[in-house]
């Protein structure tokens, strides 16, 4: 998640916003998108939609974000973390 608090945040400075609150807005958009998908219990999808309307440029930030070359490789290494915790988690004792 780090590296895509410092993509907003550099998004955000590129545009003019002061890395101090640069940060703060990606952070608290963050935490507000995750308490919301926990709150709901809704598939993330179907918040986007309700949050964005078609054609606007939430839609669009959102459109252009999800089909990324990133993306993938954001799913890609989630699946190669979670093999790796699932192969080498009898090796830890739980805290």
């Amino acid at each position: 998640m780090f590296p895509i608090l410092e993509a907003m945040s550099d998004g955000a400075v590129k545009v003019g916003i002061p890395r101090e609150i640069s940060l703060k807005m990606a952070a608290q958009t963050m935490k507000g998108a995750a308490e919301l998908l926990l709150q709901e219990k809704v598939h993330p999808g179907v918040l986007k939609d309700a949050v964005c309307s078609p054609g606007q440029d939430c839609y669009t930030y959102i459109f252009n974000i999800q089909y990324c070359k990133h993306c993938d490789k954001i799913a890609s290494k989630t699946i190669e973390l979670i093999l790796f915790v699932d192969a080498t988690s009898k090796y830890f004792t739980p805290a």
